[in-house]
């Protein structure tokens, strides 16, 4: 049986995990934008006012990248990584090379973009997508030319990606 505590606790969780969720996006007008409803209806999600729907959670976890079952329940891992995936993650892998001077491209690469946009990214931030961009170019591309060239592509994508509007937000003018 639940309880009024259960959902006040609930309610606490997923605005913790919303709070996180804003920091993917720099600020929560832009995860409210993600989530296609107003500035004002995501932070009443945070207070832990009103419970947003599961196709609204669902949007914005995409839009992210995470998972929606983290998203909806707090449980998993945030980026939906399984806890075998987890494991192998944390055991040397001789098959995959690690390229250090492709990561601090992508890394610098990634801290321009944000820069030139007048945007942040927190380290941590930072360093996920950083992770995920290697990721990408090593599956795509075993030329260490192509993945330089890859490299330009994503961060170009990125950069497009930050100057586009926020979805739900209006211009005046």
């Amino acid at each position: 049986m639940s309880t009024k505590s259960d959902s006040a606790d609930f309610r606490a969780s997923l605005g913790e995990r919303l709070r996180e969720v804003a920091k993917y996006f720099k600020n929560r007008a832009r995860a409210a934008g993600a989530a296609n409803v107003s500035n004002s209806t995501y932070q009443r999600w945070v207070d832990g006012e009103v419970d947003p729907s599961f196709s609204t959670l669902a949007r914005l976890a995409q839009a992210a990248g995470i998972s929606l079952d983290w998203l909806a329940t707090g449980e998993g891992d945030m980026y939906g990584r399984s806890p075998v995936a987890l494991e192998q993650d944390n055991k040397p892998d001789e098959s995959r090379a690690y390229d250090e001077n492709l990561m601090a491209k992508i890394a610098d690469g990634i801290s321009s973009v944000y820069r030139d946009e007048n945007a942040r990214i927190a380290p941590g931030h930072l360093a996920r997508a950083s992770v995920r961009m290697f990721n990408t170019l090593v599956a795509a591309y075993e030329d260490p030319i192509e993945r330089e060239i890859g490299i330009k592509v994503l961060l170009q994508q990125l950069r497009m990606e930050l100057r586009a509007p926020v979805s739900g937000a209006s211009s005046k003018g």
